[in-house]
């Protein structure tokens, strides 16, 4: 019994770590589109 307990806590911890992959990618995405788009508006009169 304590052994599933073990990997049900390893795949909880394994899907923490893609959620929070995924988190960042997304915010670096949106960081990378404002900034393009900043770039774009200010570069073109």
């Amino acid at each position: 019994k304590r052994r599933i307990e073990e990997d049900e806590l390893a795949v909880y911890t394994i899907f923490g770590e893609m959620n929070s992959i995924i988190y960042i990618l997304k915010y670096s995405y949106l960081c990378m589109v404002t900034i393009l788009f900043e770039t774009y508006f200010y570069t073109t009169p």
